[in-house]
Order: structure tokens, then sequence, then C-alpha cells
């Protein structure tokens, strides 16, 4: 059938078929993995109403958004290894509450200065966000593997945290900026 015929019959005329395309053949924002053309704000006063997904984006963009990918994803992983390691100070029940742990990950801490970028991720850096957002949502869909296997804990290599000396943890190695662990 022509293309003509077929907008005749579906009554919209050769005007109406641009509006037509716009209204029910453009896909919405959750179809598409993208922020462009997005609506929705990613700007908040705390994170009580935030997915899982836009949580631990918003921690690596806290706390690795000038990272590699790679580093993305291991740091991402450390808030899924520490969801299962059943250990009461690192958070428990599910990815929110290990992110939002008091003394945890430090991006969410009261007193950092990364938390009030947080709170607007895309007014200070919307292209990094939106790759922390795509990060967030490949490692949550299991589609990356762990790089840092088991590891439940990170530092920077300009910081010297006390319990890295610990007898419990156990050093993984060592990707771009950051020091992996596993609490044992």
């Amino acid at each position: 059938m022509k293309r003509s015929n077929l907008l005749n019959l579906l009554g919209i005329g050769l005007a109406g078929a641009g509006v037509y395309a716009l209204t029910h053949l453009t896909p919405s924002f959750s179809e598409s993995p993208s922020l462009e053309g997005n609506k929705e704000s990613y700007k908040t006063s705390d994170f009580k109403d935030d997915s899982d997904e836009v949580l631990l984006a918003r921690m690596l963009f806290g706390e690795a958004r000038n990272c590699s990918k790679d580093e993305k994803i291991a740091i991402a992983f450390t808030a899924l290894n520490r969801n299962k390691d059943g250990k009461k100070w690192n958070g428990e029940g599910n990815i929110k509450d290990v992110l939002l742990c008091k003394w945890q990950y430090s991006c969410f801490n009261s007193n950092d200065p990364n938390r009030a970028k947080l709170m607007d991720p895309e007014t200070y850096d919307r292209v990094s966000f939106e790759a922390c957002l795509d990060v967030a949502r490949n490692v949550l869909n299991g589609n990356y593997k762990n790089p840092m296997d088991g590891a439940t804990h990170y530092h920077t290599k300009n910081v010297s945290p006390r319990w890295k000396n610990s007898p419990k943890m156990t050093f993984l190695g060592q990707m771009g900026k950051h020091i992996f662990y596993r609490e044992d």
C-alpha cells in the first residue's frame, strides 16, 4: 500500500503525517538510554525517591566521574559486593541502604563537596552523569563482569585510610586512580 493511501486510511493528511510521526513513532525517554530529550530532572534535595540505578549513578558521579569506564564498573561492583557481604556496618538490605549507609561512600556525606554535585548532576556535568547512568544500568542488569572480583572497598592513591591496614582487608589490586580491597 502506498504511504499516501495508508495515511488517508488512518485519517491523516500529509500535513498531519509529521505530527503523527512525532507523537507515535518517536521513542520515549524510557526506551532510550540517553538523556537526550529527557524531560525528567535528576535534581533532588535528598535521595529517598531514587531508583537503585539512579543512586548508583550518583555514587559513580561523585566518586569516579573522571575515571575510565572499567574503573567506574569496578567501583559500582563494590556496592553490589557490600550488599551481599552480611556486614551491617557496610549497609544491608538493598543497594540504596548500602550506598546511603553513613560513612561508607564519602560523596554522600553531608560535609563532602561532591554531595551538592550529586544533587544536581546534570547542571554540573551532564555528559559525565549520562556515562555514569549507563555504567550503573549495565552493572545492575548483569551486562558487565566485575574487574576487581570481590572488592568491597577502595580508595584513591592520594589518601591512606586507616582501614586499609586492618588484618580483615585483603589487597586486590589497583586500577587507574583507585586501589581495591576485599573485607574478609
